[in-house]
């Protein structure tokens, strides 16, 4: 084996000689190595002189690269006792696949990086997939290899010809496989202290901002905003933050993309920064467009949920989904959360005081939620 450079240094002609030596079994002598990382080899007249110089000669901090990089290399293996000095010739290391690290690398890492096979479920063409070493949990070279069969019966005048057609088709590429964490926390706010100036959970959660940096933004039900209004801007006030509110109409009818599309303008005239938390106060309805327009807003901005109802209590504020009605151009039909993402908020504050301002069929809406998750999925919570 010979390393393939265009120019070689001395250093690299040493190297490749002593190379050849430890591949071909000859015997080498050895002496205490100079450093920790370094082992000097020397051999009993199997070397050239000059060959031997030039590597004495190398600073120690080369030659314990030249080493490493062998031994990374797979071309030479070292012993599994450190305290031995001495490279040996292996026949293992000699069989290796070209596509397995050496041992050193195996020992010192838990990753499997030997292929494996599967089956395309769209075209049924078998894919071998193999592990980049650099991202082993992520990226993946695969080649496809897709074999197709056709027969074709024809007629002649006195016979009947049958002609098989096999034909195999091969093609190359990775797969990349990455998952999105998903974590926030949902805090139990305790009842009815959330726009108390005294309790600093709902300017916490916008987040930490630099010094001097005074502003805040939050989207505000209608609804939510005739009744508590002046005291979410109270709060604000004396907290010494100036307030920018957006008040939407939290109605079903008003679950439209024109509602996400008008909540995208007030971004941009606020200019909301990409790592700014914004607060969503209201009902499901409200929560579902500032989710969307969160996800969408300079590829996705952090957002805080403030639910108000009891339905949104149990249903919107907690789980990751954001959707909105869609009225198709061309059925002329509306499509109930046909548009929507997964998006989680950064955080959730969840304070019961809002339900005392609900209506009595709103409630009902909440405690209908409720039996259905108890049914589905909680005998304990349903009895």
């Amino acid at each position: 084996m010979t390393i393939k450079t265009i120019h070689k240094s001395s250093s690299e002609v040493a190297l490749a000689s002593i190379r050849d030596e430890l591949t071909g079994e000859r015997k080498l002598g050895t002496k205490p190595p100079r450093t920790s990382s370094e082992v000097d080899i020397v051999a009993k007249a199997s070397l050239p002189t000059s060959v031997l110089d030039t590597w004495t000669s190398l600073p120690e901090s080369v030659r314990a690269a030249l080493v490493s990089a062998e031994i990374a290399s797979g071309a030479v293996s070292v012993p599994s006792t450190r305290s031995s000095t001495s490279f040996s010739g292996s026949s293992a290391a000699s069989s290796r696949p070209s596509s397995s690290p050496p041992s050193e690398v195996e020992s010192s890492s838990d990753v499997d990086l030997s292929e494996f096979q599967e089956e395309c479920k769209a075209s049924g063409a078998k894919v071998t997939l193999r592990p980049l070493e650099r991202a082993p949990k992520n990226v993946f070279e695969f080649e496809k290899t897709h074999v197709r069969e056709q027969v074709a019966v024809t007629k002649e005048s006195s016979s009947t010809v049958i002609t098989s057609t096999k034909t195999i088709t091969t093609g190359r590429g990775w797969r990349n496989i990455f998952t999105l964490p998903i974590s926030y926390d949902v805090n139990m706010v305790p009842h009815g202290t959330l726009l108390d100036s005294s309790n600093p959970q709902l300017l916490d959660a916008t987040g930490v901002h630099p010094e001097g940096y005074n502003r805040r933004f939050a989207i505000i039900d209608d609804q939510v905003d005739k009744i508590y209004g002046e005291q979410i801007r109270q709060y604000f006030v004396d907290k010494g933050i100036e307030l920018t509110a957006v008040v939407i109409n939290g109605g079903e009818a008003d679950k439209r993309p024109d509602a996400v599309d008008k909540l995208l303008d007030d971004m941009c005239a606020y200019k909301l920064r990409r790592r700014e938390p914004f607060l969503a106060i209201g009902g499901g309805v409200v929560l579902d467009i500032a989710g969307m327009a969160a996800c969408l807003y300079r590829r996705g901005v952090p957002f805080v949920r403030v639910p108000t109802t009891l339905l949104a209590l149990v249903d919107a504020s907690v789980g990751v989904k954001n959707g909105v009605d869609y009225c198709c151009g061309i059925t002329d039909e509306t499509y109930k959360n046909r548009v929507g993402s997964f998006y989680a908020p950064s955080s959730c504050l969840l304070d019961p005081a809002f339900i005392a301002t609900q209506d009595k069929r709103n409630v009902s809406n909440g405690f209908g939620e409720i039996l259905k998750l108890a049914l589905v999925r909680s005998s304990d919570l349903f009895e």
